[in-house]
């Protein structure tokens, strides 16, 4: 074979190699088909509650800033304060304190009192903090909620003027604020020390029940007013569920405290009274009846029935969290056999675990000691 022939069976042998080569390589390797990546759906999470008013609150996404202010704080604040997750998102906080002390001092200590919002705060100095949640009292919508709202800033608002708003309102508030579990805790705690004031009163008949009178005391320049809850407030309805007859209940038919004189107290002649101060302490009410001869001659006074009603950091006859202590200690005042030998203490102290996650036992036993400095 000459060397041309040569060369050309080399070059036909590398072709067909070649294509064998291609042809098995490609057989070996079939490609895979492109993965589908998944679409993306967007985020949809919305969380809706319905307030006090009625009012549906849709939020687009969880609050991570909360702010509760406006007048009355202090309830609104203390409610907010059952959810500990929220305690660590919230960014502003109205005056808590009424007069007696500030429990907030304790438990979120890094909002001190100068950084407080006034009661009369504007919806343009809360929305500079751009909260994505604000919690008011009711009372507080027209004049500082719809502003808020037209400034795109959600507002909820809460009432809890008696028990079973309280337990509603909490309920609702947990699903807006994501801790609904903590909401059934809370609302379960109330039910079940409603319940066994019920239970404990339940075959107290009405003949029995003793008849007593609530009275708001307030002091302006110099001049002493007492008052009476309006028939569908707190104050009432505690008096009520304590196994008690509320004296004032028929004549307050109004939408807040009403000034009574004395004429109509002599009227009543309650067996108890029990006087309520927010803003001072109530010994200055009891000096005053003291003093007076013409509070001498009722069955309250001349049996020594005029007791201070029961107060720590706040006073416990009011749509505050603690008001479920201010109904306990009723119940167990005014029918101690009852409750056999039980010490009202460990309540208090139940409370303030359970709901506020307290344990320092320094700062439980400055509650105690308040308490029983309201009451001595």
């Amino acid at each position: 074979m000459n060397n041309r022939h040569r060369l050309d069976h080399i070059r036909l042998s590398a072709s067909i190699a070649l294509i064998l080569l291609i042809f098995t390589t490609g057989c070996a390797r079939q490609e895979e088909p492109p993965a589908v990546q998944p679409i993306e759906e967007a985020s949809t999470i919305s969380i809706t509650a319905v307030d006090a008013l009625g009012r549906a609150v849709t939020l687009e996404r969880p609050a991570e800033r909360i702010m509760a202010a406006g007048k009355a704080t202090m309830i609104v604040a203390d409610a907010l304060y059952l959810f500990p997750e929220a305690r660590s998102k919230v960014v502003g906080l109205g005056m808590t304190n009424q007069g007696l002390g500030d429990f907030f001092e304790l438990i979120a200590p890094e909002l001190g009192p100068s950084e407080r919002l006034d009661h009369s705060v504007g919806a343009e100095e809360i929305a500079a903090a751009q909260p994505d949640l604000v919690l008011i009292k009711s009372r507080n919508y027209e004049s500082l909620g719809v502003q808020l709202e037209k400034l795109g800033i959600p507002v909820f608002t809460l009432d809890l003027e008696s028990p079973e708003s309280y337990i509603a309102e909490i309920t609702q508030l947990g699903i807006l604020l994501q801790e609904e579990d903590r909401a059934a805790q809370i609302t379960t705690y109330y039910q079940k020390m409603i319940d066994q004031v019920e239970t404990a009163v339940k075959d107290v008949s009405s003949e029995e029940k003793e008849r007593v009178l609530l009275l708001y005391g307030s002091l302006r320049d110099g001049v002493t007013a007492f008052q009476t809850a309006p028939e569908t407030w707190i104050q009432t309805i505690m008096t009520e569920t304590a196994g008690a007859d509320a004296l004032w209940k028929e004549t307050n038919g109004t939408s807040g405290w009403q000034k009574v004189n004395f004429e109509q107290i002599a009227a009543w002649d309650p067996q108890r009274i029990y006087l309520i101060s927010y803003k001072i302490p109530v010994q200055v009410f009891l000096d005053q009846i003291e003093a007076s001869e013409l509070w001498q001659d009722l069955s309250a006074v001349t049996e020594g029935n005029v007791k201070a009603f029961p107060a720590d950091y706040h006073n416990w006859a009011q749509p505050d969290t603690r008001w479920i202590l201010g109904l306990r200690w009723l119940s167990m005042d005014l029918h101690p056999e009852l409750y056999g030998q039980e010490p009202f203490t460990d309540t208090l102290l139940e409370f303030y675990r359970t709901m506020y996650g307290i344990t320092d036992q320094d700062v439980l036993q400055e509650i105690i000691e308040r308490y029983e400095a309201s009451i001595d």
